[in-house]
């Protein structure tokens, strides 16, 4: 069974007892937070991303999985497919967008 809590946000990460799984879905800032992944490291099972950005956590020393576009994995009963997105900033950055 897959339990999904209702907060107001923002919430701290203090207040987060445990996660199964954190997905990243992309390296910007505001999506890919350090100081915020490395609170939640504690508390999360895995971490789950792009293979870039996968390389960026395993340095980090997390429990971190990379996917490619396509890919389908699960997280507990949840079955969770990674799609496509267009981001302008890879544009400027060509060796980017064949990494993934």
């Amino acid at each position: 069974m897959i339990c999904l809590y209702y907060f107001d946000a923002p919430v701290a990460t203090s207040d987060i007892p445990e996660l199964d799984a954190v997905i990243i879905t992309h390296s910007d800032n505001d999506h890919y937070s350090i100081p915020t992944c490395k609170d939640l490291s504690k508390v999360t099972k895995a971490f789950h991303s792009t293979i870039y950005v996968d390389s960026l956590m395993q340095n980090e020393g997390w429990n971190s999985f990379g996917h490619a576009i396509h890919d389908e994995f699960m997280i507990r009963d949840m079955k969770i497919k990674v799609t496509p997105a267009d981001h302008q900033w890879q544009n400027a950055y060509p060796g980017f967008t064949n990494v993934f």
